[in-house]
């Protein structure tokens, strides 16, 4: 696999500046870039055709999306040809700016972009979707009719005013969209830029209410008027939070509701999650800059918004609790680095005066490394994610990346898309809650169904629903129970449950109340990017997974390489019966060793018995060859379904032909079990599949195994390869995971795995212990249980915003319960 852009990568090519302009174009703006270690070879953006230099060596234009012309140097270029190249370069860029000012000259004004937007909107109408959208969302009737939203055919509108009221461009907010939701809607063709080549930013609030304060928000329609409404004052909402793209227009709006810095503090909005994402900090650093060189007092609004699943503005409360922070104590919080602002010299000081370097303990030159290293890691900086991802799966099958937890692993993997590499067709983002997650980059993604007899929303997450619970989504397999029982069985082929079931061929070709399970997963397929969960992914042999990347979160839980059978007294005693009725030579032998294992089921003690205590107790060897054959389950048993033969239909015409048929039809249905009766043929009269296994373990002849009783049940633990032939046959990995031992992961695959993780630490918050309450396990008295509630409520007094996680059988609250909400 081999991506197209790696060659033009930052690590093999500098982009133009101020002191290293490109020698085609004069560029100093980094459009183009220079070879790091050959300065006669260039890719220029301004000139992706030869442009017939005398000095130069046209080779052609690059591939891929970085578009520029190759070029190398033939001869050094002498001084009067590098005064002529600049001479010319100078007059084309004038020409080039004086004709981008005249198009801008022609765009229309903000009085004639009002008259045409409204006679525009006059004309649409919202409809009941898009309403339903908005209501979601916090608005009332009256805040949709103030903010002016109409439907279109993708999406609806919001229009977007200036001070003054008049309309000055819309965004479209998307019904529909694999990334982003929000693009320009340029009616009549008009461009979303100004006269002043700027964006328009969005105006909300009333300006005699408070003119001492400004929220400033990213985004120009419904987040800056709810948080208007939220914080009593004027809201300015930039797309994409991009003020510094729309300077002019910004200081207009100012001065137009006479906002000064004497008088005037601004407050400044931060997204969920956006502490974690480096290259939306360096917007966020770029804007306060801008904010701070107008004289303005910042304060930056917070509400513990760490995490993409927080709140943003517009989805606070109005009891919530804000605090005003200054930049400097933002930026602490968010542990991110502002970039020195240099002089315009800094480069040249740099240069002269050269910071000396550490150089350790050791020559790294003479260190001798080991050819083989057992574990392969590398480090990355913040804002280099996808590009690190996209490179070290050019040359890696499996790479785990270890960053911390909350440093926006799974927010980038849903940036991912198939074109950013070379080979790949589809990705499958796999996930144990991929019906749930919250990671707004994902939510987009399609998901890859799985069997259910019906799902219901439960404590915020669409669930499983159990007998009797009202259902928010109809069953997609009406014999999703009986498949379960075949595999409670220990038995993973379960064809036979679905090849006759009589919905078959309905299940394929449309989707109703207990059918469609197959037409669903094949539209699924139709994506890209898909969500599934690890048990819904295709076997190998039905799938082809040689053009798919597989992008695995949380590996530790979604890569299983264990299968469990869990054992009782009743399937014991079901194993004796039926070896008891055959014609093995040595059935007393193996009834004997069963009889020992009945015993065994009967220990009481606290951590139960492991292999060892089990194979003290029953160290004969079975010989399991014929045994296997014995036991093997006959699922014919499940194909009750009776017809007319075929050959029957031959001999008969006409209104004879048309009777057969109908009592053909008769026939199948009264022989066709349903879903229930399927599950207790197979509970009565299958065998669950796990003698021959637990005899294979206590002989040795199974090596990757193991047993264990329990709570008066036996547990056999069986290798189950699935996932790692998935894993292998899948053109990369890409594993997520910060609490994994990469040696685990390794053993796992029985793969070597490339280990990455983002540079830098994160800073913890800080951690108070209570003392005195033991570890608090799943056995707590009366009277410990009392404590934790006092605690809990002492603390949420102290700060409202408390949450608690606590195992599922003590949690009260829908906060979260440990191992399912504690990750991360």
């Amino acid at each position: 696999m081999t991506s197209l852009n790696n060659q033009y990568s930052s690590r093999k090519f500098s982009p133009t500046k101020s002191h290293n302009p490109c020698p085609i174009c004069d560029d100093i703006k980094g459009k183009c870039r220079i070879a790091s270690d050959n300065q006669d070879f260039v890719l220029c953006m301004t000139h992706p055709s030869d442009v017939s230099l005398a000095d130069w060596k046209y080779l052609g234009e690059t591939n891929g999306s970085y578009f520029a012309g190759k070029y190398v140097r033939k001869c050094p270029e002498s001084e009067v040809d590098r005064q002529e190249r600049r001479d010319r370069n100078l007059k084309l860029r004038i020409a080039q700016q004086k004709a981008k000012r005249d198009g801008l000259a022609k765009l229309p004004d903000a009085v004639q972009r009002d008259r045409l937007y409204q006679s525009y909107l006059q004309k649409l109408d919202l409809d009941n979707l898009d309403r339903d959208d908005l209501v979601s969302r916090g608005l009332s009737e009256l805040d949709i009719k103030l903010l002016g939203a109409k439907s279109t055919n993708s999406g609806y509108i919001l229009p977007i005013k200036n001070p003054d009221g008049k309309i000055l461009g819309f965004q479209i907010r998307l019904r529909n969209a694999d990334s982003g939701r929000y693009r320009w809607h340029k009616p009549f063709g008009i461009s979303a830029q100004q006269q002043n080549g700027e964006l328009p930013l969005a105006f909300h609030g009333d300006i005699q209410v408070d003119r001492q304060r400004v929220v400033l928000v990213e985004g120009t329609g419904v987040k800056p008027y709810l948080a208007s409404k939220l914080r009593g004052c004027v809201a300015i909402g930039a797309s994409g939070g991009q003020f510094v793209a729309s300077k002019e227009t910004l200081q207009s709006y100012f001065d137009a509701i006479g906002a000064k810095p004497d008088v005037t503090r601004l407050e400044y909005a931060i997204d969920a999650g956006d502490v974690g994402n480096p290259s939306v900090m360096r917007r966020h650093e770029k804007n306060l800059d801008f904010l701070a060189e107008l004289d303005f007092t910042v304060d930056v609004l917070w509400w513990g918004q760490f995490a993409k699943t927080d709140d943003d503005i517009d989805e606070l409360s109005n009891d919530a609790t804000i605090q005003l922070l200054t930049v400097e104590q933002f930026f602490q919080i968010a542990n991110y680095q502002p970039k020195p602002k240099f002089s315009p010299f800094q480069w040249l000081k740099d240069k002269l005066f050269p910071k000396k370097t550490a150089k350790g303990f050791t020559n790294k030159s003479q260190v001798k490394r080991s050819p083989q290293s057992p574990v392969s890691q590398f480090e990355y900086e913040s804002g280099k994610r996808l590009e690190t991802w996209r490179d070290s799966l050019l040359t890696h099958k499996h790479v785990l990346d270890a960053s911390a937890t909350g440093t926006g692993k799974s927010y980038d993997a849903g940036r991912l898309r198939p074109d950013l590499f070379d080979g790949v067709e589809r990705i499958i983002y796999i996930s144990n809650d991929s019906r749930n997650v919250t990671t707004s980059t994902l939510q987009d993604w399609a998901i890859l169904p799985a069997r259910h007899n019906g799902l219901t929303h439960k404590s915020g997450k669409l669930r499983r629903a159990k007998s009797g619970e009202s259902l928010d989504t109809q069953a997609n397999c009406s014999r999703t129970g009986a498949i379960a029982a075949l595999r409670d069985k220990a038995i993973s082929d379960t064809k036979i449950i679905c090849e006759t079931c009589p919905l078959l061929n309905a299940c394929r070709g449309s989707s109703g109340d207990g059918f469609g399970f197959k037409h669903k997963r094949a539209i699924a397929f139709n994506s890209k990017i898909l969500r599934s969960h690890p048990m819904s992914l295709p076997s190998p042999t039905e799938f082809d997974y040689s053009k798919t990347l597989l992008v695995w979160e949380e590996v530790s839980e979604s890569l299983t390489t264990m299968r469990q059978i869990s054992v009782s007294r009743e399937d014991v005693d079901r194993a004796i019966a039926v070896i008891s009725r055959s014609s093995l030579d040595h059935k007393q032998q193996i009834i004997d060793v069963l009889n020992k294992l009945h015993g065994l089921l009967a220990d009481k003690s606290y951590h139960g018995l492991d292999f060892h205590g089990i194979k003290s107790t029953i160290p004969e060897i079975i010989d399991t060859t014929l045994l296997a054959d014995l036991l093997k389950p006959d699922l014919s048993i499940l194909d009750t379904v009776d017809e007319v033969a075929d050959s029957e239909f031959e001999n008969v015409k006409g209104k004879d032909k048309r009777e057969l048929a109908r009592v053909n039809s008769l026939l199948k249905q009264s022989t066709t079990l349903n879903s229930y009766e399927i599950e207790k043929k197979i509970d009565r009269e299958v065998l669950k599949q796990w003698l021959v296994e637990f005899l294979n373990i206590l002989s040795g002849a199974i090596a990757h195994g193991d047993l264990h009783i329990q709570y008066e049940r036996l547990t056999v633990s069986l290798l189950d390869e699935r996932l790692r032939d998935i894993a292998h046959k899948s053109v990369a990995n890409l594993y997520l995971d910060a609490t994994i031992d990469v040696t685990d992961l390794k053993m796992r695959l029985d793969a070597p795995v490339h280990r990455i993780k983002q540079a830098g630490e994160l800073v913890m918050p800080p951690i108070f212990q209570v003392h005195n309450l033991g570890r608090l396990g799943l056995q707590r008295r009366e009277e410990k249980m009392a404590k934790v509630e006092a605690i809990i409520a002492h603390l949420v007094n102290l700060d409202p915003t408390t949450r608690v996680i606590d195992f599922k059988k003590f949690a009260k609250s829908q906060d979260g319960f440990w191992f399912r909400d504690s990750r991360g």
